[in-house]
């Protein structure tokens, strides 16, 4: 969602509106719910004896509940190696998880700028900006460790940036 609004103070013309009036805020606000993650694994040997060059999944058991920490974004404790095909395996050593087991970090974001023109001359104003992204600074969570086997396994291993904030201004003529 994006909006704009003008800041309704000083609106009649005269000094005080050119000097204080004329500010408007814009923004823009992002709710993602998370993207589907594959469940992946590594073994020293291949467990469906094709030679490797292919992508395969973990066994799980059960539904993945989500936990929603850094620490544990969901429980792993459903994962399991699959059993390989020469071992007599259920899916010819293919794991049974679904290619989109795992529900990644989701986002609430804002952005915001606040921002006025100032006149020069007929033709020309001065346009001053002030914009923050990730306005509210809170911990954004981006990517998760889907790799079963890894000592990372269902840890959040990247984050969205910090707030940062901007100062700008462009003649325009």
């Amino acid at each position: 969602m994006n909006y704009i609004y003008k800041i309704p103070i000083f609106t009649k013309s005269g000094f005080m509106h050119t000097a204080l009036g004329g500010w408007q805020l814009a923004g823009t606000f992002v709710a993602e719910t998370g993207i589907p993650v594959v469940p992946r694994f590594t073994l020293p040997y291949d467990p469906v004896g094709l030679g490797g060059g292919y992508t395969n999944r973990p066994n799980v058991a059960g539904k993945v509940k989500n936990i929603g920490n850094a620490k544990q974004w969901f429980d792993t404790s459903v994962f399991s190696y699959p059993t390989p095909a020469w071992a007599g395996g259920a899916n010819q050593g293919f794991g049974n998880a679904g290619r989109d087991a795992i529900r990644g970090p989701g986002r609430v974001n804002f952005n915001t700028s606040l921002y006025k023109s100032f006149a020069i001359t007929e033709g020309s104003r001065f346009e001053f900006r002030a914009e923050s992204f990730n306005t509210f600074n809170h911990t954004q969570f981006n990517g998760v460790n889907n790799t079963f086997g890894n000592g990372n396994f269902g840890q959040v291993n990247s984050y969205y940036d910090a707030r940062s904030l901007e100062l700008g201004g462009k003649f325009i003529f």
